[in-house]
């Protein structure tokens, strides 16, 4: 992967293609030093560890290959303590999905609700971290409940296809049924009366949606980019509908948001204005 400097504005490249177009950085430079840890994409859900520890009995021969979040969120957060105890690093910022679905279970199983949220694991599992923190949700932080184990793309994981089908018959784990009423309930981003579902969870993570802090004289910015575009596709431009089509089959490999409004871009001016250096985390 390369960086490209285009004059204020990062862009991240892969292959010759861009990646996430709309995740880019601005930036200027501040005249004191602000030094962070970040890291994004924690994807902390109990699913996983249901998943690990189907491969664990299993498929034990895939186990090394196996991905699994909630460790490398451990790795990171220790390797963050010891960078703050060399006092070389001030701040941690958290940068987006950081659970994988709001709540543990499916709608169906019922009691969903009853249980701790992943977002109070996460909360939960971030308790040894040393250093202050500031966190932006991504779009999977809005989703209220998680795919059926057997329509998930275990590759992202690091389960291939032809490990997948075998692995979830032995656990148990793959149903009759290819299809299901409540499947769409993986991209439910709000509830019953119409509110975001990460609304309640989010005075865990931080103070809103979208909001600024000054440290160090370095104005640190964070966006929401917004909810998966899919279960939106009323209020997305036609000409993203290809995107749409797309993103039925792969939403959980590949997925898109809605992306920023003109509002959000007013505030971001506002907050920008006069600024004597800035980091924006979308």
């Amino acid at each position: 992967m390369s960086i490209f400097d285009q004059g204020n504005f990062v862009l991240f490249v892969a292959n010759g293609d861009v990646c996430r177009s709309r995740s880019v950085a601005f930036f200027q430079r501040a005249t004191n030093c602000l030094k962070l840890a970040f890291a994004s994409d924690l994807h902390v859900a109990r699913l996983w560890d249901v998943i690990g520890a189907a491969v664990d009995r299993h498929f034990p021969e895939a186990a090394e290959q196996l991905i699994r979040p909630h460790r490398l969120l451990e790795c990171f957060i220790e390797e963050a303590n010891d960078l703050v105890a060399r006092g070389e690093r001030d701040l941690v910022v958290l940068g987006g999905d950081l659970v994988d679905h709001v709540h543990p279970g499916r709608r169906l199983a019922g009691g969903a609700h009853g249980s701790p949220s992943n977002v109070e694991r996460l909360v939960k599992m971030l308790g040894p971290l040393e250093a202050p923190t500031l966190a932006i949700v991504g779009n999977h932080d809005y989703r209220g409940f998680p795919w059926r184990d057997s329509l998930y793309g275990l590759n992202s994981i690091g389960l291939s296809w032809e490990q997948t089908g075998p692995l979830l018959r032995k656990a148990g784990l793959r149903e009759a049924w290819p299809l299901h009423r409540l499947d769409l309930d993986a991209l439910r981003t709000s509830d019953a009366a119409g509110r975001s579902v990460i609304g309640e969870h989010l005075r865990h993570l931080n103070p809103a949606l979208d909001f600024s802090v000054t440290l160090n004289a370095l104005r640190l910015v964070f966006l929401s980019s917004g909810r998966d575009a899919l279960p939106q596709w009323r209020q997305i431009a036609r000409a993203r509908w290809s995107m749409l089509a797309r993103g039925m089959r792969w939403v959980w490999h590949d997925p898109d948001s809605v992306g920023f409004d003109e509002q959000q871009l007013r505030q971001v001016g506002a907050w920008l204005q006069d600024s004597p250096g800035a980091a924006l985390f979308l």
